[in-house]
């Protein structure tokens, strides 16, 4: 139940001071709902002595409609991550600790059927009298390839998933991209095998092989087997007097001489370069690869190889051009180039699986590798869902009751307190045969009769009958009846129990069972034999000893301790477990669930070709229908105590058949039209609002009228409420005429 804020206010009321704004009928049915989430019964009377049957089939008709629209306006709000809408891309979404080459995500290689912009085309190589057509193409080849250069991991990792990434605290909550030395790779593939005279290892400076690799020319002047000598600077085409810059320095074609060489300055510092020779020029090395010479002095051209290196030779595993040499993210992948089948390639050099050597993060600056002249990249794009809910076990000592709520167990129990936060009232859900109670509060206490545990109680807070906590299962060792509930999430919280080591002192485990493959689990120990409770969470009081209060998984005795953690981390089922160190000081235990759990938390990578175009979108929220699957309709005697129902309330029925009606209204139940006293007449619905109805916050209305028709045309106005607006805004009460098909609203 609450009331409703008003959000938008009248400038000349806010110039009046505070004013207390009142609900009406014009803001039905947003004051019946909590968040989104239907928080009301809808009550049919069960009628007084002698009410006919047709007359109730209607009121339950006229009921049947306004619950139904009702339910059709429950709605959580979802945020959307926003991400990236990707054409001529490969996108997939992986599980967390998944390796981005497994059969199901992208593979072991990327073509230009998968990645827009990568080639698949023929190269022409004349070398002497020998010349050949061969089919080539683009390969991005990806984690540990079988009989392939590239044969380490990368994957989708967590603080604690270990696929690739060390397992560490630092990686905080982050989900990151990390990769091994090898995992990565770009090739340039021969389909067809090579004819003798057309190797690589057959270029000269006379008969160079060129070839578009990673986008760019690459000019093959000489190779040996498992080593290139090729042009690595910039090709540019110049009019004497034009320049260019390369890196901060200038390089301006001065003059072009009949001879075939050149004149040149960089950054003013001159000098002349014969036909087909090289010279570092004021630390920039320039190429004269050919010119074009006329008396016209501004018609003179020269087409020079500009750069640190104008030509360089590599051998395997050294740097790739315009790479540190020292620490290359990219190196060199050559062999065979003496050959009818050479293997021409570079590979990612770096390991990036520590917090300290900047793996791409999700929400980091820059997410992706980037392959050389970002040719091709590798990103995080985003994560199915944002929306998460928080719970909190603690120790706390609560009332208890039997089933029923009508006998006190104790007033006064040393329980194991599990919340959901944020109001939510349906953040556990506990089956106990074919029964299944949802509250936002479950207490689990030692069943001890003072002599040593041998099991545990647990409870449920009763929302909707006096807000007790209610017994639901009785000296259980291990159950999986409890579940956390959070929109899809289900993840199942095990309750086992056993006794400590030659002790009748119970110790308790409460394990979130893994979508994935790995528990969480949290411990709980009785103070004492004879205490009747658990008076702190963990080994001990206020964790003065935290090891292994807080473990992760999957092999019993195995597990990690992250007790003594000092970052909230994630798990691969996508929960985020909160600052353990903190937290259990405070003998607490907390953690975000998400709406996605276990193999339904995906995170989306992308890989971009040359082609790729991409649009980011920007995320926000939205609202989703809920479906109701609780109880919405009561009958009038099934609501004995209206004042402790805990929800608001819309009343079908006059006060003759509905008892509920009558007491809002004051009046002796049942009550006919005949006897006086109702602010509407023969042949009139009516529809009122109650702020305050049975108790402070709830609100209440009703729906009635002087016969069965009447109540279902007033029904059917509730029903069309956003078609009677203007009739209801304002009005506490308002009178219906008319028939349930064509109902005609006025003023009360």
């Amino acid at each position: 139940m609450k009331q409703k804020v008003i959000a938008a206010f009248l400038t000349v009321m806010a110039l009046l001071g505070p004013i207390a704004m009142a609900v009406d009928l014009g803001d039905y049915p947003s004051f019946l709902f909590e968040k989104g989430n239907l928080d009301a019964y809808v009550v049919v009377g069960t009628g007084a002595a002698g009410a006919d049957a047709a007359g109730l089939a209607s009121d339950v008709a006229g009921a049947i409609d306004i619950a139904v629209r009702l339910a059709g306006e429950s709605y959580t709000e979802v945020s959307t991550s926003g991400g990236t809408s990707v054409s001529g891309g490969e996108s997939q979404d992986l599980d967390l600790g998944d390796r981005l080459n497994d059969t199901d995500n992208f593979g072991n290689t990327l073509e230009d059927d998968d990645l827009a912009g990568l080639q698949d085309a023929q190269v022409t190589i004349d070398i002497g009298s020998v010349d050949n057509d061969y089919d080539v193409h683009d390969e991005v080849r990806l984690g540990n390839n079988a009989g392939s250069p590239v044969t380490a991991l990368l994957a989708v990792d967590t603080a604690l998933t270990g696929a690739v990434a060390s397992v560490d605290e630092d990686w905080k909550d982050s989900v990151v991209l990390a990769s091994k030395s090898g995992s990565m790779g770009y090739y340039y593939v021969f389909d067809d095998t090579l004819v003798a005279g057309n190797y690589l290892a057959n270029a000269t400076e006379d008969d160079p092989i060129t070839l578009d690799f990673l986008g760019k020319t690459l000019e093959i002047t000489a190779a040996t087997a498992t080593s290139l000598t090729a042009q690595v600077g910039d090709e540019v085409s110049l009019n004497a007097g034009d320049s260019v810059t390369v890196g901060s320095k200038a390089v301006k074609l001065e003059n072009v001489g009949s001879g075939g060489s050149v004149l040149v300055s960089v950054d003013g510092v001159t000098a002349t370069i014969g036909a087909d020779s090289s010279k570092t020029v004021n630390g920039v090395e320039v190429k004269n690869k050919d010119t074009f010479y006329s008396d016209t002095f501004s018609e003179r051209q020269a087409v020079l190889i500009v750069g640190v290196d104008a030509t360089k030779t590599y051998s395997d595993g050294d740097e790739y051009i315009g790479q540190d040499e020292d620490d290359p993210d990219w190196v060199w992948d050559l062999a065979s180039l003496n050959g009818a089948s050479p293997r021409l390639g570079i590979l990612w050099d770096q390991n990036k699986d520590d917090p300290e050597d900047g793996a791409p993060m999700l929400g980091g600056s820059d997410p992706c590798y980037h392959f050389p002249n970002d040719f091709a990249k590798v990103c995080l794009d985003k994560v199915s869902t944002t929306d998460y809910q928080t719970y909190e076990f603690k120790d706390s000592t609560e009332e208890l009751f039997d089933e029923g709520g009508s006998v006190t167990l104790s007033s006064s129990a040393s329980v194991v307190l599990l919340k959901s936060m944020g109001g939510t009232k349906d953040g556990f859900k506990l089956t106990v045969g074919s029964t299944t109670y949802e509250s936002d509060q479950v207490a689990i206490q030692v069943n001890n009769s003072g002599s040593g545990g041998s099991g545990v109680n647990v409870y449920y807070k009763d929302h909707e009958n006096g807000n007790k906590f209610k017994k639901a299962l009785n000296n259980v060792t291990s159950s999986g009846a409890l579940k956390l509930n959070y929109q899809d999430a289900q993840p199942t919280l095990t309750v086992t129990t056993t006794n400590l080591a030659g002790t009748s002192q119970l110790k308790m485990n409460l394990t979130l069972e893994s979508d994935t493959g790995d528990d969480v689990l949290f411990y709980f120990e009785e103070s004492s034999a004879t205490s009747s409770g658990f008076t702190y969470v963990g080994h001990s009081d206020s964790d003065s000893t935290q090891a292994s209060d807080l473990l992760y998984g999957d092999t019993a005795g195995a597990e990690r301790d992250v007790s003594g953690y000092e970052e909230d981390v994630r798990t691969g089922d996508g929960v985020v477990l909160l600052d353990p160190d903190s937290n259990s000081p405070s003998d607490t235990y907390k953690l975000k669930l998400p709406a996605d759990f276990g193999t339904d938390f995906e995170v989306t990578v992308v890989a971009y070709g040359p082609g790729t175009t991409a649009t980011s979108g920007t995320g926000g929220k939205v609202k989703q229908v809920v479906p109701v699957t609780s109880a919405v309709a009561k009958l009038d005697t099934e609501v004995p105590a209206p004042a402790s129902v805990g929800k608001d309330l819309v009343l079908v029925g006059g006060p003759a058949v509905n008892r509920l009606t009558a007491q809002v209204m004051g009046l002796t139940f049942p009550h006919y039209g005949g006897q006086g006293g109702l602010p509407y007449a023969e042949g009139e619905g009516y529809v009122s609002y109650h702020a305050n109805g049975f108790a402070t916050g709830q609100d209440v209305v009703t729906v009635q009228g002087w016969s069965a028709e009447n109540t279902r045309a007033a029904a059917s106005v509730l029903q069309q409420f956003a078609s009677f607006v203007s009739k209801l805004d304002g009005q506490t009460a308002v009178k219906v005429t008319g028939s349930a098909t064509s109902p005609v609203v006025s003023g009360a």
